[in-house]
């Protein structure tokens, strides 16, 4: 009767094992460099979407993954989600940056082929884990969201969709025309990515973590719109945000960029990174409106 009951015990306890055995951290050789990521596996074994995030400036994998909570929604869904580390001075984990050709600072001056090391990341994971390769999707936060925008221009044709959070443009990214779904979330009270644009604030890596000021968070919306052939727009208000949604883009796609009322330079529905950080807004959970949008888009491989 004992072993019967143990049986059972750890029939029960083994999907669970199974999960938590298979987060790792792992390194990618990029060049000649050594890249490093966190991967949280929660497929189970069968083929599933992978979601890549992004951290924002002097931040990591591992500040991310706290940050954002994203790993309750990969957990409930069975998804593999993966938290890759930008490139800095002083070692692999303290005041990391990504290259978003105009931010920010490290991996900015160093001119660090980010684009590729995403690439590459793309490549292995789909060679080497149980991920659907026609949904493949890519979210970040401040610079992690500029480099969002940098890597979905780059890279559209490997990923389902994108969702930049706190970021912004500069104004002269390339006038292009494919399809790719956006989700944008910015902050209405954000004093560093500011909404009417500008010389970036009080960032972690440096007074001047950019080489030129950003465009009003407007111009995202303007630019994936035109980017995906959208012309025809619904605006939604709520007491938590406002919101402009694109539908009649070609191919089935749309962007969505959404204004969080009470938030500032912080993803909303997660947790503050640091005391000194802007609290996150509880009336908007950014990773369930997130993967909500992420789940409606499939790759169109025949682009």
């Amino acid at each position: 009767m004992k072993r019967y009951w143990l049986t059972i015990l750890l029939a029960a306890l083994l999907p669970t094992l199974a999960l938590a055995a298979n987060n790792d951290d792992e390194t990618l050789k990029v060049g000649r460099d050594e890249r490093h990521y966190l991967i949280h596996d929660y497929s189970a074994g069968e083929p599933t979407a992978l979601v890549i995030l992004l951290h924002g400036g002097g931040g990591s994998g591992t500040n991310m993954a706290e940050q954002t909570g994203f790993d309750a929604v990969a957990k409930r869904e069975h998804l593999i989600t993966v938290y890759p580390f930008g490139s800095g001075r002083l070692s692999d984990d303290k005041l990391l940056t990504w290259n978003a050709v105009h931010c920010c600072a490290y991996a900015m001056k160093e001119k660090i082929d980010d684009v590729k090391f995403l690439s590459q990341l793309i490549d292995h994971l789909i060679a080497t884990r149980k991920v659907d390769p026609n949904r493949v999707y890519l979210t970040g936060l401040s610079n992690g969201g500029m480099m969002t925008h940098t890597a979905g221009i780059a890279l559209h044709a490997r990923l389902a969709a994108i969702a930049p959070v706190i970021s912004s443009l500069w104004g002269d990214e390339a006038a292009q025309t494919f399809t790719l779904p956006v989700l944008i979330i910015n902050g209405a009270i954000d004093d560093r990515v500011v909404p009417q644009g500008g010389e970036l604030k009080g960032l972690a890596i440096g007074p001047k973590p950019a080489d030129k000021p950003t465009l009003p968070i407007t111009s995202q919306r303007d630019y994936w719109s035109k980017v995906n052939g959208c012309s025809e727009f619904k605006d939604e208000t709520t007491g938590a945000y406002s919101l402009r949604r694109y539908t009649d883009c070609k191919h089935g796609s749309e962007v969505l960029a959404y204004v969080v009322n009470d938030n500032g330079h912080a993803w909303p529905g997660g947790t503050q990174p640091r005391r000194q950080a802007a609290k996150p807004t509880k009336a908007f959970d950014a990773n369930e409106v997130i993967w909500e949008f992420f789940k409606q888009h499939v790759r169109q491989s025949a682009q």
